[in-house]
């Protein structure tokens, strides 16, 4: 045969096998869309790419068997599930999960069938953002989480809501307590015959601030009431030998 018909025969059979391929692919994949359409609360996530330990969607842990037919993939569908006595996994902690002990009976189940589940094919049943302080930053950050059920699919940062971010740092610092100069302005007030709700005045200099560093509590005090201090109670005076002496 030819050398040039020879190439041609062998590329119209590589080609033959890549669309056998496709097609044995596409019906793997077109079956496994199938089983999670026919059992969409089955859906579960392992703890860790490798753990044998999931989270089902209803918020109920589980445990991958060895003959379940599943060895990778985060997500699966868990197609035989029997109940099995209680292993105790008190340090399990599940991804995404912030309230861990409403997990329901953690690992009291064994997957005896499953099938793979691809990320993309999952959808969101819920959305939220949830704010918190951090506290190494002194900052509140966002996170916007797009979940499946008890199952986080999504997690990725976004800008914080300016009355949830105040709200926090506020509680943060009333926490946290004043540092000395902030104890010094509050000693002063009452010398100059004011007095201060100390919760309101911190949420209201937390409004606009960045930081917990940042709330500064002069800055949410009235120009009357700065008046009388300057006058009544100053932060410091000057001595007669020109000294500036600060008061404490």
């Amino acid at each position: 045969m030819p050398p040039h018909v020879q190439r041609a025969a062998k590329n119209i059979a590589d080609y033959g096998l890549r669309a056998a391929d496709r097609l044995l692919i596409d019906t793997e994949a077109a079956f496994l869309r199938a089983v999670l359409a026919g059992y969409p609360d089955r859906v579960a996530q392992r703890r860790s790419p490798t753990s044998a330990d999931v989270l089902l969607a209803s918020g109920t842990g589980a445990t991958i068997a060895r003959e379940s037919g599943v060895v990778g993939g985060e997500f699966l569908v868990a197609l035989d599930v029997r109940q099995s006595p209680i292993r105790s996994h008190s340090a399990l902690r599940y991804p995404g999960i912030r309230n861990q002990s409403a997990i329901r009976n953690p690992q009291s189940a064994m997957i005896y069938l499953a099938s793979v589940v691809e990320r993309e094919w999952l959808q969101p049943t819920s959305s939220e953002v949830v704010h918190r302080f951090d506290e190494a930053s002194g900052r509140v950050k966002a996170t916007a989480i797009d979940r499946y059920d008890a199952l986080t699919l999504a997690e990725r940062p976004v800008p914080a809501d300016p009355d949830i971010a105040a709200q926090l740092l506020a509680d943060a610092w009333l926490a946290r307590g004043p540092r000395a100069a902030d104890e010094q302005l509050l000693r002063r007030l009452p010398f100059a015959g004011r007095d201060a709700d100390l919760p309101a005045l911190v949420r209201t200099a937390a409004r606009g601030a960045k930081t917990i560093e940042a709330i500064d509590l002069a800055s949410a005090l009235p120009a009357d009431v700065l008046r009388d201090l300057d006058r009544e109670a100053p932060e410091a005076i000057v001595v007669p030998s020109g000294r500036r002496v600060r008061l404490e």
